[in-house]
């Protein structure tokens, strides 16, 4: 039973994220997955994903699903320590704002137009799963 389990067993690895001092530095928002398996053949992947693909990437890797595919941007929020959200782009363009300020701490993108999409998201999960 116990060989059995080890052919029949996914182990997926995500690591932390970072540094929560340096919200304002995009490579901080990198989050490493390590997937290991009796049929997962070795290799990297370094496509532009988020948290919101695991679910797909497990799949891929369990039922042989197609890997999601890269996105050209995501939302983040971090840190613990300082509460700063904002958008990365696949190509490294990026705008992080400090949500207690307003102000911009890194990046060239719009941040009001990035601020208005970062908030109806908000809105839309909150509508979703708040209170009724």
């Amino acid at each position: 039973a116990q060989a059995e389990l080890a052919t029949r067993t996914l182990l997926v690895v995500v690591s932390d994220h970072g540094e929560r001092s340096r919200a304002a530095v995009p490579d901080n928002y990198r989050v490493p997955l390590l997937v290991v398996g009796e049929d997962v053949a070795s290799g990297e992947d370094d496509s532009f994903r988020s948290h919101l693909d695991l679910q797909a990437i497990v799949a891929h890797f369990l039922l042989g699903a197609k890997l999601p595919a890269p996105r050209q941007e995501i939302f983040v929020v971090g840190s613990t320590e300082r509460w700063v959200y904002g958008e990365i782009r696949a190509l490294g363009e990026h705008v992080l704002v400090d949500d207690n300020a307003g102000r911009v701490l890194a990046g060239s993108l719009g941040a009001a137009a990035v601020h208005d999409t970062f908030q109806a998201y908000v809105a839309s999960f909150s509508a979703a799963f708040g209170p009724k």
